[in-house]
């Protein structure tokens, strides 16, 4: 689906799709190295996994190990949500930001 807020055209949104609700994680400390039992999939690389706030998975080297975009502060084990999110970036010289709002009606085929 796409939407109409974009000066060159319209933006295209990913669609959240497929998702995972709570995948059991292992992280360790100053590490950005996260694994779990068999439950990383090739198409996570690109969603957000939701540990200590959200976070890209960037690489999934194999069902029991990926690359996130952050290091974790500490050791842990977390159920945790595996999603799709858009980014959109805004840029510009002397921009100066402080509020941004988009209204739109999400269309479901």
């Amino acid at each position: 689906m796409a939407f109409p807020f974009h000066d060159e055209g319209y933006i295209t949104l990913a669609q959240c799709t497929p998702f995972v609700r709570a995948l059991r994680v292992n992280y360790t400390a100053n590490s950005n190295i996260i694994t779990s039992d068999g439950g990383f999939l090739p198409h996570m690389a690109g969603q957000f996994i939701y540990l200590n706030g959200w976070k890209s998975i960037r690489l999934v080297s194999s069902p029991n190990r990926a690359v996130i975009s952050e290091a974790m502060p500490e050791s842990g084990t977390a159920e945790a949500p595996v999603v799709t999110m858009n980014e959109i970036e805004i840029s510009g010289d002397g921009l100066d930001l402080t509020r941004l709002e988009i209204d739109y009606t999400p269309r479901v085929r």
